[in-house]
C-alpha cells in the first residue's frame, strides 16, 4: 500500500552507542552513562531519564532501500507537578539547565538516538519539598560553551 512503512521485527540489542564522541550505555551496563537529556520529539521541551536498552533496527526507507537506525528505550524521570515546580529553586537560573525531578521513573518510551542531547548528573535533594523522593538533575551537554 503506498505511504505505508513496513517495519521489520528484527532488532539487535547493543551494549553501547557513541554519539559525537560521547558513550551512552544501558542502565544495566554503566549507570552513569545511562543518564541522559533528550527530546521525545524534536521541538518539544527536553526531558531527562535513564536508558534501559539500546538497539539497532533496519527497516525499509521511503524509497524502499534499507534504513538502519539506532533507537533507545528511555524511562523519563517523573517531573514535578506544577504546584511543586513553583518551589524549584533552580528554575530561577535557566541557563544552568538544572531542574528538580522525582527519582521515580515513568514508563519507558522509544526515542531515536538523534534525539539525545547529552548526559545528565543526578544527586539527592534534601531541602524544601517534603513530598516525594527528589533529585537534582544537571544537564552536562557540551552546548553550554555557546553561552560563554
Amino acid at each position: 500500500m503506498p505511504g505505508t512503512v513496513v517495519l521489520s521485527r528484527d532488532a539487535h540489542v547493543v551494549e553501547k552507542i557513541i554519539i559525537e564522541n560521547t558513550t551512552y550505555t544501558s542502565n544495566r551496563k554503566v549507570h552513569r552513562d545511562s543518564l541522559i537529556q533528550f527530546y521525545r520529539i524534536p521541538g518539544e521541551d527536553s526531558q531527562s531519564g535513564q536508558i534501559e536498552e539500546i538497539f539497532l533496527h533496519t527497516r525499509a526507507g521511503p524509497n524502499g532501500d534499507p534504513l538502519t537506525e539506532y533507537f533507545l528505550v528511555v524511562q523519563p524521570f517523573n517531573p514535578l507537578s506544577p504546584a511543586q515546580a513553583k518551589h524549584d529553586p533552580y528554575l530561577k537560573f535557566p541557563l544552568l539547565d538544572v531542574r528538580l525531578h522525582h527519582k521515580e521513573l515513568l514508563v519507558g518510551l522509544v526515542i531515536r538516538a538523534a534525539n539525545v542531547i547529552g548526559h545528565v548528573a543526578c544527586c539527592p535533594y534534601k531541602a524544601g519539598l517534603p513530598e516525594g523522593n527528589m533529585q537534582v538533575v544537571l544537564a552536562l551537554s557540551r552546548g553550554i560553551s555557546a553561552f560563554l
